[in-house]
């Protein structure tokens, strides 16, 4: 009987000491400790990808092995603390918080836009802020049926057949005060006065080892199913209630995002960039909200021509609406109207050009639309949430946004999941003010 084969040939020394040769196959708890203590805090990724395929066995899912690496990871990690200190609100608006403990000297993670160049830093690969993503149904025992990891043959980061979530460690918290000071603590294992995070307990009321968070904002796949996938058009202009049933057409047991993702989600942003808010920081896409009427009709186009200077605003990758306004000059300019979108719904701008029409500029909005369309001089273009994906532009696992952190208006990626997509959705900066556990 052959070994199972091992990734590289610094392995196999490895591999012939987790062998058990009276059982002719790995010894799971050897594998799991031995790469486990090679677990230092720069090395995750790699290490995961090396002990993956020798974990697998025939009664453990890939639920199960991630959690399995979870615990190594955290293990690895069990003597670290990491703590922030910022202000009370009550003693000052200045919101920069300070690393303390096992954070202390280390600086804020790197934000990139598609442009910057990534430099490594602490955030790639400590156990305590490394990601993994992975196609994955909710279960009716609280748990995940983790079909592919980004990495394996078969995934698919359109979400079709399953979301797109974020995995990452679960990790132990505490928020306490002192009256001049809050603090918030992290730790991979428990530690007196520290608690789980409310949605990383199970239904067996145990924390579990690792935490997931839909990595793209909610959308519809071809069943009619909402998912969370690249390339995609957001589901809005309905409510909570038919987004849930939209979810559970994926699994009875789906919700993809709830308040307690936001919750980890601003803890996260505080854990890799020292602030308690993002604003000025890393804004995504808070103010990208315009409104122009065409310039000029035309007919038989995937474009909307405006006056000139006007597409300047404009960013190339997002998405606008076009509709027909009718003879009534102030009606109400909204996109949740539905005449400001009849003619398209949510369409990408794929370029802008300057052009010259008998004489006149304009500038050109280039669409991608499947089909042509005919453009009234009454049009209106009218700025949309963008498609999913947008910070897929970014350097690999870095937080960012594609075209600027502060411009606000592209999307921002932390800690592997894509928020602030123009929607209309609550931001990071009010929430620590009010989630106080």
């Amino acid at each position: 009987m052959s070994k199972t084969p091992v990734i590289n040939k610094q392995l196999d020394n490895i591999a012939e000491a987790i062998w058990n040769v009276a059982g002719g196959g790995i010894n799971q708890k050897s594998l799991d400790a031995t790469f486990g203590a090679m677990l230092n805090g720069e090395n995750t990724t790699d290490i995961f990808w090396q002990w993956w395929p020798l974990s697998e066995t025939a009664n453990n899912t890939k639920y199960d092995r991630l959690c399995r690496f979870a615990t190594m990871a955290a293990n690895a990690w069990k003597d670290k603390v990491y703590t922030l200190r910022s202000y009370n609100a009550n003693v000052s608006g200045l919101t920069t918080m300070t690393p303390l403990a096992d954070l202390a000297g280390k600086e804020p993670a790197q934000l990139c836009t598609e442009t910057t160049e990534p430099v490594k830093d602490w955030a790639d690969e400590d156990p305590m802020t490394w990601y993994i993503r992975a196609q994955a149904l909710s279960l009716q025992d609280g748990t995940m049926d983790i079909t592919y990891l980004e990495g394996e043959e078969g995934f698919d980061i359109t979400g079709e057949d399953a979301p797109v979530y974020t995995f990452a460690l679960s990790l132990w918290i505490n928020d306490y005060t002192d009256g001049q000071y809050d603090y918030v603590t992290f730790a991979t294992v428990q530690k007196p006065g520290l608690y789980p995070m409310p949605g990383d307990v199970g239904l067996d009321n145990k924390k579990r080892a690792i935490t997931w968070h839909s990595t793209f904002p909610g959308s519809l796949n071809s069943k009619g199913a909402l998912t969370s996938g690249a390339g995609r058009a957001p589901y809005n202009f309905v409510n909570a209630a038919v987004g849930i049933a939209a979810a559970r057409k994926m699994t009875p047991y789906e919700g993809l995002w709830n308040d307690c993702d936001s919750r980890w989600l601003l803890y996260m942003w505080q854990l890799r960039h020292f602030d308690l808010e993002n604003s000025n920081i890393l804004e995504g896409c808070l103010n990208y909200n315009y409104q122009d009427m065409a310039a000029k009709a035309e007919t038989g186009v995937r474009r909307v021509l405006l006056a000139s200077g006007a597409g300047a605003k404009y960013v190339v990758g997002s998405n606008v609406a076009v509709g027909d306004m009718g003879d009534d000059a102030s009606a109400n300019k909204d996109r949740g109207q539905a005449h400001t979108r009849n003619l398209v719904a949510n369409a990408q701008i794929s370029s802008i050009e300057n052009v010259i029409i008998d004489g006149t500029a304009y500038d050109a909005l280039n669409l991608i639309l499947d089909k042509t369309i005919d453009v009234p001089a009454v049009a209106m273009v009218s700025t949309m949430p963008y498609f999913s994906g947008d910070t897929e532009a970014l350097p690999g696992h870095k937080d960012g946004c594609r075209v600027s952190l502060t411009g606000g208006k592209t999307p921002l990626r932390v800690a592997g999941v894509e928020a602030m997509d123009g929607a209309y959705t609550i931001g990071l900066d009010p929430l620590y003010n009010v989630t106080k556990v």
